[in-house]
């Protein structure tokens, strides 16, 4: 089996069990055994649209309990992006949808916005790793998807 193999079943399995909330006694019930059914929990959803366009089809129509932000560059113009940057930053991030992406993901992080939310980043060329890993160590659920097929799991669940 190969690395990227690996890799792939890695990020199956945490997919699969990071968007569930474990089960856990009802605190509002007398009866301690009372457990309430797994639910998914509210997700966030920031998609890096950078060699990705034909995403976009995917993510059409609303979706319960999802918010979607889509990140791209100049070329675009006419699609409903939450944050476009028309100019690329200097010896920084060299992609300016990756530089908007993780500047979004820090700022509603300090807001406090994620906090109850699961977070999925989708980017084909793994760039964001580290926004990711930010997340995590400051409390906040998240998963690194770089794969189309993974992207297209997690929405198919929150659409059942």
């Amino acid at each position: 089996m190969c690395l990227d193999q690996v890799r792939f079943l890695l990020d199956c399995c945490l997919l699969f069990t990071a968007a569930e909330v474990e089960k856990s006694p009802r605190s509002d019930s007398p009866d301690s055994q009372t457990t309430r059914s797994p639910t998914l929990k509210k997700a966030v959803i920031l998609i890096d649209l950078d060699q990705a366009a034909h995403l976009i089809k995917l993510i059409d129509k609303p979706i319960p309990n999802v918010e979607v932000h889509l990140f791209a560059g100049p070329t675009y113009p006419d699609q409903k992006i939450t944050y476009a940057n028309f100019h690329r930053t200097e010896r920084r991030i060299t992609d300016a949808s990756d530089y908007e992406l993780a500047f979004f993901a820090f700022k509603k992080l300090f807001e406090k916005g994620f906090v109850d939310k699961i977070v999925y980043i989708y980017s084909c060329d793994r760039a964001l790793d580290n926004v990711c890993q930010l997340l995590q160590e400051n409390g906040v659920e998240s998963v690194m998807l770089s794969r189309v097929s993974l992207l297209q799991t997690v929405l198919e669940r929150y659409t059942e």
